[in-house]
């Protein structure tokens, strides 16, 4: 049966309401960039050490001598781009953005990401990824702005176009701690429909923050497979990548240690293929035995909050769809216990199961749950299963 609500009843009500679009205001946006004039040009500030989080289909880290244009990779489309201090920077004023020569992908094939600096000065600014580039004025552009001139990036916006028109529900969100830099991860899940954006603000791979808006498909867009960099202003930017489809299948999230010293993990056998109606099979070791415990899907990515005062984290964003409950087996007060599905029969089964049908492409963050009474939140929680829907 299809499921919208959390996985587990006993989830605290504070946690749930913090997922999704908690961060979202409630009232009609002010966007800086529509309304102010421009600031003039200004120096940048210095570079932290970074890291990469994507596999990379096409990348610039900027580390190149100080220039006037970004290099030949770049096609400028309105403004001026400098290098400048080994990343990039926008020299201009007002709106500008840059075409990548040869990145081409469907849009929702490939995740972006891009580090955003704040100049030197306070003033209103963003920096944008841009995707779906090249068969109308129609594109994906996705940005985060500095939109009160304060000098610390405040809010997100999701346009249909070149700083353009709202385009997902919600289409902008304020960040719960303003910051003068960051890494802006964007993917593009749910068969095209729903944009995810992270931020990660120390640059550890990790978003400290998450976001996503839906409502892609229905707008109707018609577009490329080119992919930009957009900016307001003169922030800086680094380390840009539009990367390969990930890998179909990996582990993500740290397990909880159980009272017995249990550490769950998830792998699987099998390929999760759309075309297929069984054969991708889950299992989970290390379980406390003879315990009831489930898994539970979600489509929209990733987060990492505390499970209580245990030692697990719940990582799946929600919502989330759940499995029926099973025995663990194995001994009880032993870590031989298991649970195990097959997900491609489950979603035979269940034809109206969160995200059905999948096309391939499309992303499954998974977990499992189980019993644990004397830990402090009295269950347990695995590492998560991260894979791709393939053909």
């Amino acid at each position: 049966m299809r499921s919208r609500i959390p996985v587990l009843s006993s989830f605290p009500l504070a946690l749930v309401a913090s997922f999704g679009v908690a961060n979202a205001q409630t009232s009609g946006p002010i966007d800086a960039t529509k309304s102010l004039p421009p600031v003039a040009p200004t120096p940048m500030l210095q570079q932290p050490p970074t890291q990469s989080t994507l596999a990379s289909g096409w990348s610039d880290d900027f580390n190149r001598p100080d220039a006037a244009t970004l290099g030949a990779d770049w096609l400028v489309q309105s403004g001026s781009f400098a290098i400048v201090s080994n990343r990039g920077a926008a020299v201009g004023a007002s709106n500008q953005w840059v075409q990548h020569a040869s990145a081409s992908a469907a849009y929702d094939s490939s995740p972006q990401q891009i580090d955003f600096y704040a100049a030197a000065f306070p003033q209103v600014m963003y920096v944008a990824l841009v995707s779906g580039i090249g068969a109308s004025s129609d594109n994906v552009f996705v940005k985060v702005q500095d939109n009160t001139a304060d000098g610390t990036f405040d809010r997100l916006f999701v346009y249909r176009g070149i700083n353009g028109s709202p385009l997902t529900s919600p289409y902008f969100f304020d960040l719960a701690t303003p910051i003068t830099q960051g890494r802006m991860t964007v993917t593009i899940s749910g068969g095209g429909d729903v944009v995810d954006i992270g931020i990660d603000s120390n640059f550890d791979g990790t978003p400290e923050e998450v976001f996503a808006g839906t409502g892609v498909l229905s707008a109707g867009l018609t577009l490329g497979t080119s992919y930009g960099i957009g900016c307001f202003n003169q922030p800086g930017f680094d380390n840009w990548e539009v990367g390969q489809s990930a890998p179909p299948i990996s582990n993500f999230c740290t397990p909880g240690t159980s009272t017995n010293g249990c550490v769950a993990t998830v792998s699987s056998t099998g390929t999760p293929s759309v075309a297929q109606s069984s054969g991708f099979n889950l299992l989970t070791s290390n379980v406390e035995g003879q315990k009831q415990g489930l898994y539970f899907y979600g489509i929209n990515g990733d987060v990492a909050y505390p499970w209580g005062l245990s030692t697990s984290w719940f990582c799946v964003k929600t919502p989330t769809q759940r499995f029926a409950p099973q025995n663990s087996g194995g001994n009880a007060g032993q870590c031989n216990g298991a649970l195990n599905v097959d997900f491609s029969a489950f979603l035979t089964a269940n034809p109206t199961a969160l995200g059905a049908p999948f096309s391939a492409g499309d992303q499954v963050w998974l977990q499992a749950w189980f019993r644990d009474p004397p830990s402090p939140k009295t269950t347990m929680l695995s590492d998560g299963l991260r894979f791709t829907m393939q053909p």
